[in-house]
Protein backbone atom coordinates (compact mmCIF):
# COMPACT_ATOMS: atom_id res chain seq x y z
CA UNK A 1 0.00 0.00 0.00
CA UNK A 2 2.83 2.38 0.78
CA UNK A 3 3.59 5.21 3.15
CA UNK A 4 0.03 6.56 3.62
CA UNK A 5 -1.50 3.12 3.99
CA UNK A 6 -0.56 -0.19 5.58
CA UNK A 7 2.50 -1.97 4.24
CA UNK A 8 0.39 -5.07 3.67
CA UNK A 9 -3.40 -5.31 3.67
CA UNK A 10 -6.00 -8.07 3.44
CA UNK A 11 -9.62 -7.12 2.96
CA UNK A 12 -11.98 -5.03 0.86
CA UNK A 13 -10.78 -1.76 -0.60
CA UNK A 14 -14.20 -0.10 -0.34
CA UNK A 15 -16.85 0.15 2.36
CA UNK A 16 -19.77 -2.27 1.93
CA UNK A 17 -22.77 -0.93 0.01
CA UNK A 18 -24.85 1.33 2.23
CA UNK A 19 -22.01 1.92 4.71
CA UNK A 20 -19.24 4.44 5.41
CA UNK A 21 -16.37 4.48 7.92
CA UNK A 22 -15.40 7.01 10.57
CA UNK A 23 -11.67 6.50 11.26
CA UNK A 24 -10.26 7.31 14.69
CA UNK A 25 -7.68 6.23 17.27
CA UNK A 26 -8.12 3.45 19.81
CA UNK A 27 -7.99 6.04 22.60
CA UNK A 28 -10.76 8.11 21.01
CA UNK A 29 -12.81 4.97 20.29
CA UNK A 30 -13.08 4.26 24.02
CA UNK A 31 -14.60 7.72 24.56
CA UNK A 32 -16.90 7.32 21.53
CA UNK A 33 -18.18 3.97 22.79
CA UNK A 34 -18.74 5.34 26.30
CA UNK A 35 -20.70 8.31 24.91
CA UNK A 36 -22.55 6.18 22.35
CA UNK A 37 -22.23 8.90 19.73
CA UNK A 38 -19.87 10.28 17.09
CA UNK A 39 -19.84 14.01 17.76
CA UNK A 40 -19.07 16.67 15.15
CA UNK A 41 -15.81 18.53 15.68
CA UNK A 42 -13.53 20.87 13.76
CA UNK A 43 -10.64 18.85 12.35
CA UNK A 44 -8.74 22.11 11.76
CA UNK A 45 -9.15 25.32 13.77
CA UNK A 46 -10.35 27.32 10.77
CA UNK A 47 -12.90 24.78 9.52
CA UNK A 48 -16.16 26.67 9.11
CA UNK A 49 -18.38 24.15 10.95
CA UNK A 50 -17.89 21.04 13.11
CA UNK A 51 -18.39 17.79 11.18
CA UNK A 52 -18.35 14.02 11.57
CA UNK A 53 -16.12 12.92 8.69
CA UNK A 54 -16.88 9.64 6.89
CA UNK A 55 -15.13 7.74 4.12
CA UNK A 56 -15.89 4.96 1.66
CA UNK A 57 -12.22 3.88 1.76
CA UNK A 58 -12.14 0.36 3.21
CA UNK A 59 -8.38 0.27 3.77
CA UNK A 60 -7.64 3.52 5.65
CA UNK A 61 -8.47 7.16 5.17
CA UNK A 62 -5.10 8.84 4.81
CA UNK A 63 -6.75 12.25 5.16
CA UNK A 64 -7.46 11.38 8.80
CA UNK A 65 -3.76 10.80 9.44
CA UNK A 66 -1.40 12.88 11.53
CA UNK A 67 1.58 15.05 10.64
CA UNK A 68 5.11 15.11 11.98
CA UNK A 69 6.36 18.31 13.64
CA UNK A 70 7.93 19.32 10.30
CA UNK A 71 4.49 19.26 8.62
CA UNK A 72 5.10 16.09 6.60
CA UNK A 73 2.52 13.28 6.82
CA UNK A 74 3.29 10.56 9.33
CA UNK A 75 3.36 7.07 7.83
CA UNK A 76 0.57 4.60 8.53
CA UNK A 77 2.76 2.10 10.39
CA UNK A 78 4.16 4.81 12.70
CA UNK A 79 0.69 6.19 13.43
CA UNK A 80 -0.62 2.71 14.22
CA UNK A 81 1.67 2.70 17.27
CA UNK A 82 0.23 5.94 18.67
CA UNK A 83 -3.01 6.71 20.49
CA UNK A 84 -3.93 3.12 21.19
CA UNK A 85 -3.77 2.08 17.52
CA UNK A 86 -6.35 2.60 14.79
CA UNK A 87 -10.08 2.04 14.98
CA UNK A 88 -13.13 2.73 12.85
CA UNK A 89 -16.87 2.83 13.25
CA UNK A 90 -18.92 1.62 10.29
CA UNK A 91 -22.14 3.63 9.99
CA UNK A 92 -25.18 3.69 7.75
CA UNK A 93 -24.31 5.77 4.68
CA UNK A 94 -27.67 7.53 4.92
CA UNK A 95 -26.36 9.67 7.82
CA UNK A 96 -23.97 11.50 5.47
CA UNK A 97 -25.89 14.45 4.10
CA UNK A 98 -22.75 16.09 2.66
CA UNK A 99 -20.55 14.96 -0.21
CA UNK A 100 -17.39 16.72 -1.40
CA UNK A 101 -19.28 19.29 -3.48
CA UNK A 102 -20.84 20.56 -0.22
CA UNK A 103 -17.88 19.84 2.07
CA UNK A 104 -15.43 21.99 0.14
CA UNK A 105 -17.37 25.08 1.25
CA UNK A 106 -17.20 24.04 4.93
CA UNK A 107 -13.56 23.02 5.43
CA UNK A 108 -10.53 25.13 6.25
CA UNK A 109 -9.90 27.58 3.38
CA UNK A 110 -6.12 27.27 3.93
CA UNK A 111 -6.25 23.47 3.77
CA UNK A 112 -8.47 23.57 0.69
CA UNK A 113 -6.06 25.91 -1.13
CA UNK A 114 -3.17 23.53 -0.44
CA UNK A 115 -5.16 20.39 -1.25
CA UNK A 116 -6.40 21.70 -4.58
CA UNK A 117 -2.92 22.47 -5.95
CA UNK A 118 -2.51 21.02 -9.48
CA UNK A 119 0.30 18.66 -8.40
CA UNK A 120 -1.84 17.04 -5.69
CA UNK A 121 -3.14 14.07 -7.67
CA UNK A 122 -3.82 12.01 -4.51
CA UNK A 123 -6.39 14.59 -3.43
CA UNK A 124 -8.25 14.54 -6.76
CA UNK A 125 -8.22 10.74 -6.81
CA UNK A 126 -9.81 10.45 -3.36
CA UNK A 127 -12.25 13.33 -2.87
CA UNK A 128 -15.14 11.19 -4.16
CA UNK A 129 -14.65 9.03 -1.02
CA UNK A 130 -15.30 11.85 1.49
CA UNK A 131 -18.63 12.49 3.15
CA UNK A 132 -19.75 14.11 6.38
CA UNK A 133 -22.63 15.18 8.54
CA UNK A 134 -23.10 18.24 10.73
CA UNK A 135 -25.10 16.08 13.15
CA UNK A 136 -24.08 13.64 15.86
CA UNK A 137 -24.27 9.99 14.77
CA UNK A 138 -25.74 7.84 17.54
CA UNK A 139 -25.09 4.13 17.94
CA UNK A 140 -28.49 3.33 16.41
CA UNK A 141 -26.74 4.11 13.09
CA UNK A 142 -23.58 2.10 13.83
CA UNK A 143 -23.13 -1.13 11.89
CA UNK A 144 -19.79 -2.32 13.33
CA UNK A 145 -16.75 -1.28 15.31
CA UNK A 146 -13.37 -2.49 14.09
CA UNK A 147 -9.76 -2.20 15.21
CA UNK A 148 -6.59 -2.55 13.14
CA UNK A 149 -4.63 -5.77 13.64
CA UNK A 150 -2.12 -5.97 10.79
CA UNK A 151 -2.81 -6.92 8.08
CA UNK A 152 -6.59 -6.43 8.45
CA UNK A 153 -9.44 -4.75 10.28
CA UNK A 154 -11.15 -6.98 12.85
CA UNK A 155 -14.64 -6.48 14.20
CA UNK A 156 -14.94 -5.88 17.93
CA UNK A 157 -17.71 -7.37 19.99
CA UNK A 158 -19.66 -4.61 21.70
CA UNK A 159 -22.92 -4.21 23.56
CA UNK A 160 -24.77 -1.42 25.31
CA UNK A 161 -27.96 -0.85 27.18
CA UNK A 162 -30.69 0.97 25.34
CA UNK A 163 -33.14 3.05 27.33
Amino acid sequence: MGFLGPTFYQGEEDAPAGALFHYTSGRALRMIMQAGVLRPHKALPDDRVPLVWLSSNGIWEAASGRKLPNGQPMGFDAQALLGGGFARVMVEASVAELDWSHLRRLVSPRWLALAEQPHNTWFRQNLHRWFATRHAVGREHWLAIETWHAPRWREMAYAWEQS
